[in-house]
């Protein structure tokens, strides 16, 4: 499994996070000089969605960015992989994710899931705010050692010693 981010530009942001809130506030007016108050309140919600998200991005409290989770499964015959496959869409189907199968795209597949920092799939790329990239990290967990110093990665096998991520 490998996750890549890469942070969106903020100017490109605030103009798409604008005009989703303009199509939205378009659709409402509509639906509410047609009479059709059902859709309102989801659409006033999202609008102040948008309009909250754009308001942290312009104010420099929050960024975007570009996620790509790329997944490999190995199998030594088809029966398996349709079985992992399966497995691995039922349990993306319970968060509302779909998975996406990079058909005659392999070898890009398994280059960029390599630590070789070579990631040329865009198309498949969903955007999350920091908090949602923060959510991709195992920052805790209850059976680790904890350190002010920042965050324990793994042990070191030859001394057993924690290595730390210093991100501050």
């Amino acid at each position: 499994m490998s996750i890549v981010n890469r942070p969106a530009n903020d100017d490109s942001v605030i103009r798409q996070l604008n005009k989703k809130v303009t199509i939205l506030e378009s659709e409402r007016q509509t639906y509410e000089n047609k009479g059709n108050i059902d859709l309102i309140h989801p659409l006033e919600k999202m609008i102040y969605d948008y309009d909250q998200i754009r308001r942290q991005v312009q104010t420099a409290n929050d960024k975007l960015f570009f996620v790509t989770i790329l997944l490999r499964i190995n199998s030594t015959n088809l029966e398996e992989l349709d079985a992992k496959s399966n497995l691995l869409k039922n349990e993306f189907a319970k968060i509302s994710a779909k998975p996406r199968t990079l058909n005659f795209r392999q070898l890009e597949g398994l280059k960029a899931n390599l630590p070789f920092n070579e990631l040329n799939i865009f198309d498949h790329e969903r955007n999350v705010t920091s908090d949602g990239l923060a959510t991709m990290f195992p920052i805790a967990n209850s059976n680790t050692e904890s350190s002010p110093n920042g965050v324990p990665i793994r042990k070191k096998l030859l001394y057993r010693t924690t290595c730390i991520f210093r991100y501050f």
